[in-house]
């Protein structure tokens, strides 16, 4: 699909497209609802509904995946996320000590979320009060989101046309979104080789 093709996806279906996008991949996605806004393509409010009701609604299967943890199917599932039995009872430690601190650290860092999320359902914290501190973190932080996307979206459509702004902007925000998983999946591998040394 071509940039002027996708564009004109965006442009058509903005409110469609994002919620599925924000489940999928969060920040990423809510920075590009912010160029969105700046292309003039959709409505700030609206969108920012959208990209909060999604971030929660990705974070409450994670809770709910960890919820059902200690079933064999779902437990198959956590471990595709590398969540072995060690690391899974170390984070369920952390949450267990400060829910609140736990969950609202993660999602403003979002290193090691996904662990953190899943732990929360497996230390079976209140369904309530995990939402209240989630909440709590992912609307500030969506909102900051769809600032530095509007902001740099502004920006880039003073100097370059709006297929290739997006495409800069997109290029900017997807490295900084790998180099954070890379970083995140060291902690992890390091994590693995103290949880089993060398012999």
């Amino acid at each position: 699909m071509s940039i002027e093709a996708a564009l004109s996806l965006l442009k058509g279906h903005p409110y469609l497209l994002l919620f599925p996008l924000v489940m999928l991949e969060g920040p990423l996605a809510t920075v590009c609802a912010g160029f969105l806004v700046a292309a003039g393509f959709a409505n700030w409010y609206l969108l920012y509904a959208i990209a909060v009701g999604a971030d929660l609604a990705a974070d409450t299967i994670y809770y709910f995946l960890g919820r059902s943890a200690r079933y064999p199917r779902p437990r198959r599932i956590v471990r595709r996320f590398g969540l072995t039995g060690g690391r899974l009872a170390r984070f369920e430690e952390v949450v267990r000590a400060n829910a609140a601190k736990a969950v609202i650290g993660v999602k403003i860092v979002d290193a090691a979320a996904i662990p953190v999320l899943v732990a929360t359902g497996l230390a079976k914290m209140d369904y309530g009060r995990f939402l209240l501190w989630d909440a709590a973190a992912t609307l500030p932080k969506a909102a900051v989101l769809m600032a530095v996307g509007f902001l740099l979206g502004e920006q880039a459509i003073q100097y370059l046309d709006r297929g290739s702004a997006f495409v800069a902007l997109f290029a900017l925000v997807l490295a900084a979104s790998l180099a954070a998983r890379v970083l995140s999946q060291r902690t992890s591998q390091e994590d693995d080789d103290d949880e089993n040394p060398a012999r």
